[in-house]
């Protein structure tokens, strides 16, 4: 029985050519994983179907990452709308950005996008976009709110990017079971508060 992309994989070389190499796990790459499917099976109705199938869990696994990566193009807004100090819109987005952080997560474990593409690092990228969304942009928007002096304002906001960069850093700071230790960085929060109130 073939188990696609469990631990117990055999399936064909994902780097180089498939003609020269053995059968082992390796980086995805589709053109070979089609190539070698189609080499392999092509002459059996079931084997073309098997093709397709696994054809279209790669494009759902990168669709996944790509809902993740569609967070940056918010906090890109995000950033337009805090230079022109548009602080309804700004916070309107980061709270957009909040939504898709908070459901790619599951949806990523559902489709088991890790075992689909292991070479693609789905918590690389939530990093990336994470600490824009929770970090910098909330510590830009305290920098240039006009909460106090420049001088305190930057040197607040410079304390903020720094320890959270080194907070993100440390391979402690998720729990296994996916909570975080200590402050999470939910800078966003702390600097809407500061405009509520």
């Amino acid at each position: 029985e073939t188990n696609l992309g469990g631990p117990h994989w055999d399936g064909p070389p994902l780097t180089g050519n498939p003609h020269e190499q053995p059968l082992q796990r390796g980086s995805m790459n589709l053109f070979v994983l089609k190539t070698w499917l189609q080499t392999k099976l092509a002459k059996d109705e079931q084997g073309a179907n098997l093709v397709e199938y696994i054809l279209l869990i790669a494009l759902i696994a990168l669709a996944v990452h790509a809902f993740t990566a569609s967070g940056i193009v918010i906090a890109m807004l995000a950033a337009v709308a805090a230079y022109t100090q548009d602080w309804p819109k700004f916070f309107a987005l980061l709270g957009f950005a909040l939504i898709i952080d908070g459901v790619d997560g599951p949806i990523a474990r559902h489709f088991s996008v890790e075992q689909r593409l292991p070479t693609f690092s789905g918590a690389a990228l939530d990093f990336v976009v994470d600490y824009v969304t929770y970090v910098f942009l909330p510590a830009m928007a305290l920098a240039t709110g006009g909460f106090a002096s420049p001088a305190v304002a930057l040197a607040l906001a410079g304390v903020i990017v720094f320890t959270s960069a080194m907070y993100f850093a440390d391979t402690r700071m998720k729990m296994k079971n996916n909570a975080f230790r200590g402050f999470p960085a939910v800078w966003n929060g702390v600097v809407f508060l500061f405009f509520v109130f």
